[in-house]
C-alpha cells in the first residue's frame, strides 16, 4: 500500500494575493527542513467550547511522495483542539495503515514528523509535549500525541505566518468548509425523517 500519488501536472490554483505557488523542496528548504519522513500542514476553524469546529490537513511522505487530505468536525470544540486535530487525525491513519512497518525499516527505529502549523499554541505545547512536560490545556489530546513520540514519531514543530504556505491556505478553506457543514447537519431518523431527541429514548 501507498498513499496517492498525482503523477499527471497540477493545473494552476487561485492563491491569495501576494502568495505564489511554492514546490515542496523551496517550502522545505525555506523552512530548513532537511531530514524528514513525514510533513504535516494542517488548520483549524472554530472558537470555543460552546461552538463546533473544523479541521484539516496534508500528510506528505517522502518515501512514496504521496499526499492525503484530511478533514473533520466537531459539534462541539475549542479552536486549540480544532487546531491539533489534523495532526492527530493523519498521523493516527498513517501509524495504522504504514507507520507501524514503516517503523521497523527505518533507520534507529524512529521517523522524522515536520508538523507546520500556524498556530503559535501547537508550537508551544507541542515543544512541552517532547520535553516530557505537560501542556496547560487539551492535556487528554496532547496525550495522544505522546504516545506517537513513544512509538518512535520524532516530532518538530514549526510556526508559519497564516496563510504563507499554500497547503496551509488550502487547510484553512477546508477546515472552514468542515465547520459549516457540521453546524448545517439536521439530527432526523433515516426512515421517518423525525427531529431525533436524545431525550426521547431514555425518558427519566
Amino acid at each position: 500500500m501507498s498513499l496517492p500519488r498525482r503523477t499527471r501536472r497540477n493545473r494552476r490554483t487561485q492563491l491569495p494575493e501576494g502568495l505564489d505557488q511554492e514546490s515542496l523542496t523551496d517550502m522545505l528548504a525555506r523552512l530548513r527542513i532537511s531530514q524528514w519522513d513525514l510533513a504535516l500542514i494542517g488548520d483549524g476553524s472554530g472558537s470555543s467550547w460552546m461552538h463546533g469546529c473544523g479541521w484539516a490537513g496534508v500528510l506528505i511522505d517522502r518515501f512514496t511522495k504521496g499526499r492525503r487530505l484530511f478533514y473533520g468536525g466537531m459539534n462541539v470544540g475549542s479552536i486549540n483542539l480544532a487546531e491539533l486535530m489534523p495532526y492527530m487525525h493523519a498521523l493516527s491513519w498513517y501509524h495504522e495503515n504504514f507507520g507501524r512497518d514503516r517503523l521497523k525499516r527505518a533507520d534507529h527505529g524512529v521517523l522524522h514528523v515536520h508538523i507546520i502549523t500556524d498556530s503559535q499554541v501547537i508550537c508551544q505545547h507541542g515543544s512541552k509535549i517532547n520535553a516530557g512536560q505537560n501542556p496547560s490545556s487539551n492535556r487528554s489530546a496532547w496525550a495522544c500525541m505522546a504516545q506517537f513520540i513513544k512509538e518512535g514519531y520524532i516530532l518538530h514543530y514549526h510556526h508559519i505566518p497564516r496563510c504563507t504556505v499554500a497547503l496551509n491556505v488550502v487547510a484553512d478553506k477546508v477546515a472552514g468548509v468542515s465547520r459549516l457543514t457540521l453546524q448545517g447537519i439536521e439530527l432526523q431518523d433515516k426512515e421517518t425523517r423525525e427531529q431525533l431527541s436524545i431525550y426521547d429514548y431514555n425518558p427519566l
